[in-house]
Order: C-alpha cells, then structure tokens, then sequence
C-alpha cells in the first residue's frame, strides 16, 4: 500500500510539472527517472517523431554519453517496430530478438510504449532492465501510465511552441507596423514640407521607395487641361517612355485604376493578362488612385521584383501615404496655378503699362520720322542727281520705312487683321521655308491643324521667333533650330527649340518686354518678341519660354483649337 501510495505521488507530483513547467526536457526527463526507479529498471530514453521516419532521442537516463544513436529509424529495433505499429512491445528476453538494439551488455529485458495523442504516433517511451521477465502486469501499467504522462508533455510542448511562434510572428508584424506607420509620419510630414510641384512629386517616389524597402515608384499625374496622364519616373521606362511622357490611360494596371478609381493589387504579374512591362525585373504590382474627393488627379505605381510583394498591412500603409500624397500634389498644383495666375496677371499689367509707355513714344518718334522723311525727299529734289547725296537719301527712306513699319505694328495695325480658319501646319512650313536656313530643322509637325487665327500676324511671330533662334545658334558648331506644330489637348502647339546659350531661368519673363534684346551688338530693337505676344494675345492664343542658361532656349506657342474649347 505504502508503496502505490508513493507512486501515486510521484504522478501527482508529475501531473503539477506538466501544468507549471514551460522545460519539456524537465518534465521527460522527471517522468522517464520515475518510471526507471519505480519498475527497478537499470536505463531508458524517450524518442519522439522526426520527418516520419526518424525517432531522435530527446532525453535518456542511467545511458553512457555515445551508447545510444541519436536518432534511430523506424525499420531498426524495437523502437521502431512501436513507432510503426503505434502498440506497446515487451520482450522478456532481448536476446532472443532480431531486432534489439544493445545500448548496455548487462541489458536482458525491454519494454517499449509508442506515445499517442488522437492517434498520432508522437514518440516512444522506452525502458530496459538486467533481468529476464523483469515487468509484471503492473509494473507494465505504471510505465503506460507514465507513458500517457510523457505524451501529454510533448503535446503541450509543441501546442507552447505554436503558440509562441504566432505570438513572436504577430509581436514582429506588430513592431513592422509600428515602424512602418512612424516611417509613414514621417514621410507625410516631408511630402508636405514643399509646395513645389516638382519637389512634391520627387520626394513622394523617394519615400515610397524607403517604406516599401526598394520597390520602384511611378507617379502617373493627370493635366487638368488636356486630361493625359504624364509619368514621372527617376529613370527611362520600357517603350520609351521617360519622366513627362504621355502615357495611354486606357491600358495596363495602371489604365485599370484610372478607370475604376480602385487600388489594384497583383501579387504576380506574370498572370495577369492587363500588365505591361515598364521595369523588366517586375513580378508584383499595386497601384493606388490618387483622389481629391472623388477628383482622380493620378495613380501611384509601384513595382518590385518579388511576387506576392504587398501584403494587407503594407497595402493599407500605402494607401494612407496615398491620401497624403493625393493631398500634397493637389495643393502644390494649387499654388502653381495661383503662382502663375499672378505672374501672367503682374506680366500682363506690367506690359500694358510698357505698351502704352511704347506707343507714346513710337507715336512721337513716327511723327518727327515723318518730318525726317520729308526733309530726304527736299534735298534729294535739290540734289541736282548727286550719287554721294542721293545713296544717303536712299538709306534714310529705307530705316525711315522701317520705322513707319514698327509704328504700325505698335499702334496695333497689324491687330486690325480678321481672324479666320486656317490650318496652322501649312503656316508653320512657310515659315521654314521662308527661313532657308540650314540650322532650321522641322520637328514633330502634325497635318490638319485647323485653328481660327490672324494668319498674317501669325506667320509674322513664328518668323520672329526663328529669327531669333538663327541668331542664338549662328555661332555654334552644331547649332540647330527645331520647329514642331502638333496637338496638345484642346490646344494648338508651335514649339520652336534652339541650342544656343539659352537664358536664365528666373529672367525669362523679362524676354517679352519692349526694348528689351540681347543683340545688342548686332542693333536689335527689342520689340519683336513683345510684338509675338501682344500679336498672339489679340487671337486669344499665348506665347511661353523655357530654358535655362547653357540650356538653348523653347518658345511654345498656344492656340486655341477651332472644334474643341480649352
């Protein structure tokens, strides 16, 4: 009794461990010392399953270090044979087993218990003794009973380690998204640091880069006038396309979003049938509309060579920078159009105020040309034929004429012109051809380009400008004058680029004043491009430059087309 009694206790003691105790190693090994000592046993070890078709051993006792294997294979020795069949095995006399795999010489008899939960074969708990016959029916129960114990262990063991692998998997996913929403505060706080558009687009693709680690980013951004979509990219695209390119909105992932309004995840673009390839290495997608309200004003796309890239978090992460980046690019458009609302307004009074500035004293000039004019033509009556008097008389007629011309267009004659429809791609080759220069080249330049304009007046200011360019690259090498006329949305453009040694950015508005040249050693007057824009202002069409220094100059041109309102 006093004996059951003890035993009992240990299990009890046993039962506690398992309750208490995160060291399965302890508790195994606690079990298999009890069940050794309480059956008088000489030595055991418990084995579990290993790759379903191994058993490694996990704790022994009363074994010297390097007798037994650490792992044994279900087809050898009895373990094996338990681990098969999933039913205890007891050999009252080892050496008359095949299959017994001697740990110790002194070895007689061997019992071995599989280690079940739901049926599932987890281990073996294995017992040996000195003697023959050495377990009763009682002993063998005990040592099941510990068995059962050992399995219950192992169970809990692998259920802990479960769950603390989903803990320390969902803690990591939580600290990626800690850092990834204080990378996002971040990221919003620098995107909304600059209210210039071009700062504003740049610092979004870098940032996207940095939170989604390396992904390439796109941002296809939408032209309030014309409604097309240009790409800017930190490097040349797949199909040439390159930071400011049009792209086709009704195509690819991204023609998808345009059209929808809805992010677009694909984890493999290789089985996507909408994906067009801009970055070879591609194998995962997601663009995201940008939105202003319900106002689409672009996409973010971004790119990277992993399938299966973006997942839930890293998808609601992005659409949040999304907002932020919706809103950022929304107000830096805002302020470039109040920018160059104000610019256009102070330009516009300011040449006003020189136009008229202009035409009091052209009207002054013209009138004592006049007195000038008739001066010439008195000597030339008295002259008597002279060839010296009369080569003089010739010149001043001919920069009197000049300037009876220049009066005429800054009096604002030549505005007295009618509009009418013309097709502006036959004015632009005249007036290459009229320019007969070898420098001049013809760029892009579209047919059937009907526009209601002054045609004269027009073909006037197109001469202008290519003058102006011939002058610019006269002294260059490979200096070169391109002229190009094509569509632009509801609007008519006539680009005339040139490579000469341009002019600084931040002056260029100063270009359109009256009396301001840079010919100065070749007596320009400085009239001719504010003549361009006061010509084009009259047929409700603009003129704008571009360039800096050492970057040639582009003078664009913008008509309002004759079928479509801008």
């Amino acid at each position: 009794m006093q004996s059951e009694k003890n035993i009992f206790e240990r299990l009890y003691s046993i039962g506690k461990r398992l309750t208490s105790s995160l060291d399965t190693e302890e508790v195994l090994y606690s079990i298999l010392e009890c069940a050794v000592q309480e059956v008088d046993g000489e030595l055991g070890w418990i084995s579990l399953v290993e790759d379903g078709r191994f058993l490694k051993i996990v704790t022994s006792y009363g074994i010297e270090s390097g007798c037994l294997p650490d792992r044994i294979s279900f087809s050898r020795g009895i373990t094996g044979l338990v681990a098969q069949t999933g039913e205890l095995y007891y050999s009252p006399d080892v050496t008359k087993e095949e299959r017994f795999i001697k740990v110790s010489d002194t070895v007689m008899s061997e019992v071995a218990v599989p280690l079940i939960i739901s049926g599932t074969v987890l281990g073996v708990f294995n017992i040996e003794s000195p003697r023959r016959d050495a377990f009763n029916e009682k002993q063998l129960q005990l040592i099941s009973a510990l068995a059962e114990q050992a399995a219950i262990a192992v169970r809990n063991a692998e259920q802990y380690g479960k769950i603390d692998a989903e803990l320390k998997c969902s803690m990591e996913k939580l600290e990626e998204k800690v850092q990834a929403l204080k990378m996002l505060s971040e990221v919003v706080s620098c995107i909304n640091s600059s209210i210039d558009l071009d700062t504003v687009l740049r610092t979004i693709i870098e940032k996207v880069k940095e939170v989604t680690q390396g992904a390439e980013c796109q941002l296809l951004i939408r032209n309030a006038d014309t409604g097309r979509f240009s790409i800017h990219t930190p490097f040349d695209l797949e199909g040439g396309l390159s930071e400011g390119a049009d792209v086709d909105a009704d195509r690819g992932i991204t023609g998808w979003v345009i059209k929808h309004k809805k992010v677009l995840n694909i984890p493999d673009v290789t089985r996507d049938r909408r994906y067009r390839c801009w970055i070879p290495s591609t194998r995962s997608e997601i663009a995201i509309p940008l939105l202003n309200d319900t106002d689409l004003i672009g996409v973010l796309n971004i790119e990277s060579p992993h399938t299966h890239a973006f997942d839930r978090d890293m998808v609601e992460i992005l659409r949040m920078l999304a907002a932020h980046a919706a809103s950022a690019v929304y107000n830096a458009e805002l302020f470039e159009k109040y920018r160059k609302t104000r610019e256009s307004l102070e330009f516009s009074n300011h040449m006003a105020s020189m136009g008229e500035f202009a035409a009091d004293l052209i009207h002054w000039f013209g009138n004592k040309s006049g007195l000038i004019l008739g001066c010439a033509e008195n000597i030339s009556a008295e002259s008597e034929g002279n060839p010296s008097i009369e080569e003089d008389i010739c010149i001043i007629k001919k920069h009197m004429s000049e300037v009876a011309d220049m009066k005429k267009r800054i009096l604002g004659k030549d505005e007295e012109e009618e509009t009418a429809a013309a097709d502006v791609s036959n004015i632009v080759r005249d007036c290459i051809a009229d320019a007969a220069s070898p420098l001049v080249e013809t760029g892009k330049l579209e047919s059937s380009l009907a526009c209601t304009v002054k045609p004269r007046a027009l073909k006037k200011a197109i001469n202008e400008i290519i003058e102006n360019g011939i002058e610019a690259v006269r002294d260059s090498e490979d200096g070169r004058v391109t002229v190009s006329a094509f569509r632009r949305g509801a609007r008519i453009c006539i680009r005339v680029s040139d490579t000469g040694p341009g002019f600084p950015r931040e002056k260029l508005p100063v270009l359109f004043r009256p009396f301001f040249t840079t010919k100065k050693e070749r007596h320009g007057t400085g009239m001719g491009l504010w003549l361009c824009y006061r010509a084009l202002k009259s047929m409700n069409g603009r003129i704008e430059a571009e360039g800096d220094s050492g970057e040639g100059l582009t003078f664009t041109i913008l008509l309002g087309s004759l079928h479509a309102e801008e």
